[in-house]
């Protein structure tokens, strides 16, 4: 019911039980928490009487909710598709995926933390020394303080609550090149990577299994791009060093190696077969470095700054990014970033109208939709609050793109996992981050098996444009990444 809930309304409200009872059933469902457990009581504890009504009651409402989507989806044979072919398969993936678990290096973990709380000592002590005096780092009213106050740096914004010291005024001190932003942007990269996941991971660790058992949600994003939860898997930053030494302690048992498979620049290309962009689906059937093409026609070479740029200006077309937004990214004037987004609307043609259509469709049904029929309400595109407004209308413009992305990972993993069960059973699907699938595979079979996943993740996308999948190996998660 949940999954039908999501294919159905999908970017409209939360799929849980509750709040489907709510909406569809006008019922208010007795919660957990109303049934009376003290904090080291479980459910096997609570009165039999209240134990029947709380568990009669869900299966109830599961049911009557099941009647209701069974008779909305038969009413919309498209969204029927996609709940049968791409999000009722995944379940039981998903499930698998969940049991099986990961290895992690306990020992790499707590040699980490050692390392880290170092590290950050050091930081400490260097930001106090800059500031001249002792203070809470992590407090932003006491750094705002010492910032803005204490060593009265210039342009600082104030609110009701202090000075505003978020992300975006740290960058913007750290480029204006002051010693003690970037010292304490170390620090809360660091201690924030310790205690989300360096000392947290241990405590996920499976006492029967040995293992971390993440979960991942179905229905977490509008979008049908999977979540990972308890303990996140998808946000350990890739780019950064201290992230990289983190995926480092997620290792294969003996004898095996992790193998890591991942779309090349998938969004792109879905763009470009929506869009009909010719040029596009040109270059990337031809195998082309896109943004090595989008360089020499922006800006008429392939130089690393250029390319860097084209890179931001491809990127930034996908996310919906206007003219302001890109020209701040990649450090030009806001005239230049207009002029850069109208020369590549005339390079590709048939992308403005695309996102035209796109906010349009927004505006007048309050969803978009994917390649593959999924539906993704944008509530907002049609809000009085024009901030709010402009951020549904950025979304509308990507939700086709992340959608037929998420459409398409749930289609091949299911496939994945019935054909590795079939041929290659001691192979195993052990994590989803997006574009990227990370398996566990048998040191003697690492290229047969590799290859064979290879084949029918690009196989099965059947688009204007080629897709490509790339292939790491390697005897941790950062190594094969």
């Amino acid at each position: 019911t949940m999954v039908m809930s999501f294919v159905l309304a999908g970017g409209k409200h939360r799929h849980n039980m509750d709040d489907l009872a709510d909406i569809y059933l006008n019922h208010k469902t007795i919660k957990f928490k109303d049934l009376g457990l003290k904090k080291d009581q479980s459910f096997a504890d609570i009165a039999l009487d209240h134990a029947t009504a709380y568990a009669a009651e869900d299966a109830d409402i599961t049911l009557r909710l099941y009647d209701i989507f069974a008779e909305k989806l038969v009413k919309e044979p498209t969204l029927a598709k996609v709940y049968a072919e791409i999000e009722r398969p995944m379940v039981k993936t998903l499930f698998t995926m969940e049991q099986y678990g990961v290895h992690v290096d306990l020992a790499k973990l707590n040699e980490l933390s050692v390392d880290f709380t170092n590290r950050a000592e050091i930081l400490q002590q260097e930001i106090y020394d800059l500031a001249g005096l002792e203070f809470n780092i992590s407090s932003p009213k006491q750094l705002g303080e010492v910032l803005f106050d204490t060593l009265e740096i210039p342009g600082g914004k104030k609110t009701k609550t202090g000075w505003k010291t978020g992300q975006e005024v740290l960058d913007r001190l750290v480029s204006e090149g002051y010693e003690i932003a970037e010292k304490i942007e170390e620090f809360r990269h660091l201690t924030k990577l310790k205690s989300t996941y360096v000392d947290a991971l241990p405590g996920y660790i499976n006492k029967k299994t040995g293992r971390i058992h993440t979960s991942y949600r179905q229905t977490g994003a509008s979008t049908g791009r999977l979540s990972s939860s308890d303990p996140n898997l998808q946000n350990i930053p890739i780019r950064s060093e201290d992230g990289q030494k983190i995926r480092e302690a997620f290792i294969p048992v003996n004898g095996r190696k992790f193998v890591s498979i991942d779309y090349s620049q998938a969004e792109l290309r879905i763009l470009a077969h929506m869009a009909d962009i010719k040029p596009l689906i040109k270059a990337f059937n031809e195998d082309k470095d896109i943004h090595s093409f989008t360089a020499m026609k922006l800006f008429g070479s392939t130089d690393d700054e250029f390319r860097r740029k084209a890179k931001a200006v491809n990127f930034g077309i996908v996310y919906g990014m206007g003219p302001f937004s890109l020209a701040k990214q990649i450090g030009v004037s806001n005239a230049e970033g207009k002029t850069i987004i109208e020369e590549n609307y005339k390079m590709f043609n048939g992308l403005e109208q695309f996102m035209s259509e796109q906010r349009q469709k927004a505006t007048d049904l309050g969803y978009v939709e994917t390649i593959y029929g999924r539906r993704i309400h944008i509530p907002e595109a049609n809000s009085s609050n024009k901030i709010v407004q402009a951020n549904g209308m950025r979304g509308a413009v990507n939700a086709p793109m992340q959608g037929a992305n998420a459409d398409i990972m749930k289609i091949i993993m299911p496939k994945i996992e019935l054909a590795l069960e079939d041929k290659y059973p001691d192979s195993k699907m052990l994590m989803q981050i997006h574009d990227e699938l990370v398996f566990t595979i048998p040191d003697e079979q690492v290229e047969e098996v590799s290859n064979f996943i290879k084949d029918i993740m690009e196989s099965s996308v059947d688009l204007a444009v080629r897709f490509k999948a790339d292939i790491g190996v390697g005897s941790n998660w950062n190594e094969a990444h």
